[in-house]
């Protein structure tokens, strides 16, 4: 059996942990957003992005150390910047990457979406950076783009 690291990426409030849930059950999740759960609640503070990005790459890490068999990474992963390290690190641990990227409608992502980021925001600013950041994607990233 083969060993998989699946980034999924999109729009806040594209339905990202929704397809985790729903496709991926059994997986090993790291997700920035999961540093913010406090108590059941989600308590975002935009200050402790970075820290909550080292966890959830720690989380990568350790999942990756004990062989579990699949792993998804649950963030927004708007640049290659930030999907490049995890898929280093699947390539270093003998791990098939494959980046997913949800398609949703910024107005409906929006709505969506926990961090209360505007729909401007969404429309003007994260999703043109997101489509710009494909083209920039190594040709032996394997990804695929998947309607919600």
């Amino acid at each position: 059996m083969s060993k998989k690291l699946i980034i999924l990426r999109g729009l806040p409030g594209s339905g990202k942990s929704t397809l985790q849930k729903r496709d991926y059950p059994d997986a090993v999740v790291a997700s920035a957003d999961q540093f913010f759960m406090v108590d059941g609640e989600y308590r975002f503070n935009p200050a402790r992005l970075p820290e909550a990005h080292g966890t959830c790459c720690r989380t990568v890490i350790g999942a990756l150390q004990v062989e579990s068999p699949l792993i998804v990474v649950d963030n927004t992963a708007i640049s290659v910047v930030e999907i490049a390290p995890y898929v280093l690190l699947a390539q270093a641990y003998g791990y098939d990457a494959e980046i997913i990227t949800l398609c949703c409608d910024p107005a409906v992502a929006a709505a969506r979406n926990l961090h209360g980021v505007p729909v401007s925001v969404i429309v003007n600013k994260i999703a043109p950076a997101m489509v710009a950041a494909e083209a920039a994607f190594p040709p032996w990233w394997q990804h695929r783009m998947v309607g919600v």
